[in-house]
């Protein structure tokens, strides 16, 4: 039996504390966000800590990114961190200095263009043709907005009263395969093997709506001990995570271009996302020993299923997406399907605490749970979540009916590139 204690900001590890509690492990669970420690999420689901101390010998896990200084007492503390590093607020929070250590490690990217302020964004724009993204620093994912130069001109001063004085990226966009490709570095070198994501980023099924970071996606494990697309992106990273000691996953979100170059984007250098959940369906084995093994130092290779694929889909309810500081408190207590509790390895709570009567919603955010299936077919894997999704008594419950509808065709143009086996998984 392992011990962990979870740091996390808003309850985005839920499903792994769950995972690992159902699995025999000894869990703590801290939730830093004083509302949603008053909204009491993840009550009755993993015994919740009264204040961020982790038992001794616990592992400490942390599910969201710049939280550099905590991981860093900790670990000057003696305990083992996974997550945690100061290194992932200049991979992730701060956008334009991801760009550059792409630049930095050759790594292809698209025109990209830091701006100070939106009047020198438009003036930009003004002399400009193609569609081109505005991106902000920081964690928000529905701010992203894209368009044509004139609608983004005019987009930009509305959107300025959120963007308060602060730089941001305006980025052009370019047509292919957007993938992520991740890897786990454990201090001193990564360990095999590694994984992609395919992801359905918008609210609503066709790609309407905002983006909500992810809706639904695909993960599977790339094998061989040097996949040619790791390779060429996350693993070049190496150096740099080593001078900065860091311990976790590191992603880096790219589009293939018709060529199968890939072109960074964004690096997400955490737990906590839905590719996270599919991940843990194709672990082999005792999930929580091996990620006791590696924020040891001492897994040499991660025992997982790579001859199948793992879908998730996320149900929530209103008001979700709303992305504003406790936007589901008038939801809160609503009864949810005690299913969301069965099956830790299938069914991934997020927004969620439990009293006597069962589950119900916390009300943060209204992403109550994703649920998950494996197998050797899209089709089934799509076929599987949806009656998961359909089945479950949820008020109001929104999903979308098309997940990952995008993987048939990417697929075929991975293998074409010479990604991935044509009627199988990794090359």
């Amino acid at each position: 039996m392992a011990r962990f204690f979870f740091y996390s900001g808003e309850g985005e590890a839920l499903f792994l504390a769950h995972r690992l509690q159902e699995d025999g492990h000894d869990v703590t669970f801290w939730v830093q966000n004083p509302e949603c420690r008053k909204l009491r999420l993840g009550e009755g689901v993993v015994p919740l800590a009264a204040s961020p101390e982790p038992k001794k010998g616990a592992v400490v896990i942390f599910d969201q990114t710049g939280k550099g200084k905590a991981g860093a007492d900790f670990r000057r503390r003696g305990f083992k961190v996974i997550g945690g590093n100061p290194f992932d607020a200049d991979l992730e929070l701060d956008r334009s200095q991801g760009t550059k250590i792409m630049q930095a490690l050759g790594i292809a990217t698209p025109k990209t263009q830091v701006m100070a302020s939106v009047h020198q964004a438009q003036a930009y724009l003004a002399t400009r043709s193609g569609t081109w993204f505005f991106k902000p620093n920081g964690k928000s994912t529905t701010l992203t907005h894209h368009g044509e130069p004139k609608d983004l001109i005019r987009w930009l001063d509305w959107g300025q009263q959120f963007i308060k004085g602060e730089p941001f990226e305006l980025q052009q966009g370019i047509t292919g395969i957007e993938i992520s490709t991740e890897a786990w570095f454990d201090g001193t070198r990564f360990v095999p093997p590694f994984n992609a994501t395919l992801e359905e980023k918008h609210f609503l099924t066709g790609d309407l709506g905002p983006r909500t970071g992810c809706e639904s996606n695909v993960v599977w494990i790339w094998s061989g001990t040097s996949p040619a697309l790791p390779a060429a992106t996350v693993l070049r990273l190496a150096p740099m995570l080593k001078a900065s000691g860091y311990v976790g996953p590191i992603d880096l979100n790219a589009i293939l271009t018709d060529d199968g170059e890939p072109h960074g984007l964004e690096w997400s250098a955490r737990l906590g996302f839905d590719a996270s959940q599919a991940y843990s369906m194709l672990i082999d084995g005792d999930y929580g020993e091996q990620l006791e093994k590696f924020a040891h130092g001492d897994l040499t290779r991660w025992k997982l299923d790579e001859d199948r694929f793992a879908m998730t889909l996320r149900v929530t309810t209103p008001p979700y997406p709303v992305e504003h500081a406790g936007a589901g408190k008038a939801m809160a207590g609503l009864p949810l399907d005690k299913a969301i509790l069965g099956d830790a390895h299938a069914i991934f709570p997020c927004d969620v605490r439990k009293d006597r009567q069962g589950p119900c919603l916390a009300g943060w955010s209204g992403y109550v749970c994703a649920v998950g299936a494996t197998g050797t077919s899209f089709d089934r894997c799509r076929a599987t979540v949806l009656s998961m999704a359909e089945k479950l008594t949820i008020p109001e419950k929104q999903f979308r009916t098309d997940p990952v509808h995008r993987a048939e065709t990417d697929w075929s143009a991975l293998a074409r590139m010479g990604y991935v086996a044509r009627h199988g998984l990794a090359a």
